[in-house]
């Protein structure tokens, strides 16, 4: 998959540079019919020549640069209003609800609208830089960690389905539905449509009895159908951020944790704290090393303490986000006990305040 991937997604940067030095999207359709014509002639080549890697990946490369130039004459919103509508009044209303939720401090709600529906106009500007300082600013950008476990409290939920084959399509069908709607929701940003992708390729492979693919192809796969979907995407910060870490978690990570010796529990206790520590911080590393040069270039700058940042910041957002949804249906309902609201507020507190310390380091 890769061999067709990385062609693609240089296409694809080309295309981007070609729009730089040229003016798209006026230019756009002499680059893209041009590109379609080299790229047939590379579908031919490799019709006649099917044992050659090269023409495929000649094809692969101007598709890449074709769909570039395709997407710059192309208006910014593609999804009618009748697609995005419901969607958008449902996360208004989720804005809403948590807005109500009694919390002491308005920085708590202002919080929680930006973790959990990507609205980061009611944060402050001292706020977003404790956290970008610190190395933690993609606690408030919608991504895999957000989505994830979203999407993991609402496959919890559908366990009262069973396990039988039904109850198991059931189930990839309700996550990647769910998971599809709260990207569009939550205005569909890069990082959320790249984590949207992750996940309804991870649960038809779950379903799939055929074969098991690894995470490498599934961010290979993501990332080729994301960039056929809207390839301008590429010159985002946001979506090069995602993806490099999403590379150093898949290339670097497993590496890391093999340096870690497996515990042989005498007692059967799966909680081992060092072990969880070293998870984080090889995790932590993993992003920061792939990340790096992506930062510096389009922000100038690079986080000292970011792996404590992480090691405080990813187990409290873990703990945040479970306790908001709770709180938020529960407030809803209007059967929600003060103690919980408090709870929730006091690692949110925490997870600031740590933030907070951090940057002033």
């Amino acid at each position: 998959m890769e061999r067709l991937t990385i062609p693609f997604v240089a296409g694809a940067a080309a295309g981007a540079l070609c729009a730089r030095l040229c003016q798209f999207p006026a230019a756009a359709a002499p680059f893209s019919g041009t590109s379609l014509c080299l790229a047939a002639t590379a579908a031919v080549l490799a019709c006649r020549q099917p044992e050659r890697k090269a023409p495929y990946m000649l094809l692969f490369f101007f598709l890449g640069f074709f769909c570039f130039c395709s997407d710059s004459m192309l208006p910014d919103q593609l999804l009618p209003d009748f697609v995005t509508g419901f969607p958008a009044r449902v996360a208004e209303r989720l804005r809403a609800r948590i807005l109500s939720v009694p919390y002491r401090d308005g920085r708590c709600a202002a919080l929680v609208c930006a973790v959990l529906t990507g609205d980061r106009s009611l944060l402050d500007s001292a706020l977003t830089a404790a956290f970008r300082s610190s190395g933690a600013s993609h606690i408030l950008a919608l991504s895999g960690l957000h989505m994830g476990l979203v999407c993991a409290l609402a496959r919890r939920g559908t366990l009262v389905l069973g396990n039988s084959p039904a109850a198991r399509y059931s189930r990839c069908a309700l996550c990647c539905g769910f998971a599809l709607f709260y990207t569009i929701a939550t205005g569909a940003t890069a990082s959320a449509q790249r984590a949207c992708i992750f996940i309804i390729i991870s649960e038809l492979a779950a379903v799939s009895q055929r074969r098991r693919s690894s995470p490498a192809q599934k961010l290979n796969a993501a990332l080729t159908l994301q960039l056929a979907l809207r390839p301008r995407v590429i010159t985002s910060a946001a979506f090069q951020l995602s993806y490099t870490a999403m590379a150093g978690i898949i290339i670097l990570n497993p590496i890391l944790q093999g340096w870690f010796p497996q515990p042989v529990s005498k007692t059967g206790s799966r909680l081992n704290l060092p072990k969880k520590i070293w998870e984080i911080t090889a995790m932590s590393l993993s992003c920061q090393v792939f990340t790096a040069p992506v930062a510096y270039i389009h922000f100038g700058t690079f986080p000292k303490y970011f792996l404590l940042a992480n090691l405080i910041a990813l187990p409290l957002t873990s703990v945040m986000i479970s306790l908001a949804v709770l709180v938020v249906i529960l407030h809803s309902t209007g059967i929600c006990p003060a103690f919980l609201v408090s709870a929730s507020e006091a690692v949110i507190h925490a997870l600031i305040r740590s933030m907070e310390i951090i940057s002033g380091m």
